[in-house]
């Protein structure tokens, strides 16, 4: 019962801000978002597991991801956000685009990356790959504060990528017309998407150390 309530209150929290953004509410994109999201969370178990289980190979992966890495340690801090901000935007545009393809994609994208956060999160802990060994606290509030944006921000661009599978779906077997709902998810990522994703990488640079530094 407690789950129902949860999920009508979080309907209503994003109806709201479509609502306030003058964009049509879907139903069937909430429930994408929360599929997707369970997609993500137990991927990053997944890759957690995985890595614990084989040691050597996390250690290698862990080792590969710093080194390509390694050329942001001397970045400057705009230089950095704009990195982490074109990065985030293309990737997510990418999931929305290329769900079009009957929504296979968002799905493969978003558990790679839920199975990548896992094994780095295993490395950290693990002191493996090059990195210095990390606390469960240290890692949670080097994550949470942009997190907290950047992940809902790629969730619902990935939901928007399945429903416009379904509409691509329909198109070809209905005939309905599908370059309205191109549109409506293209309105979506830029008016909520977009700016999440730009929050996210200004709190990863500017924020997120420092209060993983005050609280880790």
């Amino acid at each position: 019962m407690r789950k129902v309530v949860f999920l009508v209150q979080r309907g209503n929290f994003f109806m709201k801000i479509f609502q306030k953004l003058k964009i049509k509410w879907d139903r069937k994109l909430l429930r994408y978002f929360f599929v997707l999201a369970a997609v993500f969370g137990f991927s990053i178990w997944q890759g957690y597991y995985s890595a614990k289980q084989n040691t050597e190979e996390a250690n290698l992966i862990g080792k590969e991801l710093s080194s390509q890495l390694e050329f942001l340690k001397n970045t400057n801090s705009f230089a950095l956000f704009l990195i982490i901000f074109l990065n985030n935007y293309v990737k997510s545009l990418a999931v929305l685009l290329m769900g079009s393809f009957f929504g296979v994609v968002p799905f493969l994208m978003i558990w790679f990356n839920g199975s990548i956060l896992g094994i780095l999160v295993f490395v950290s802990m693990a002191g493996l790959g090059g990195v210095a060994s990390l606390s469960g606290a240290e890692i949670f509030w080097s994550l949470f504060p942009h997190g907290v944006f950047e992940v809902p921000a790629f969730l619902l661009a990935g939901a928007c990528g399945v429903w416009l599978g379904e509409k691509f779906w329909r198109k070809i077997r209905h005939k309905e017309v599908f370059k309205p709902k191109l549109n409506y998810c293209l309105d979506i990522f830029i008016k909520i998407v977009t700016p999440l994703l730009f929050l996210a990488a200004l709190i990863e640079v500017f924020a997120t150390p420092v209060i993983a530094f005050l609280l880790g």
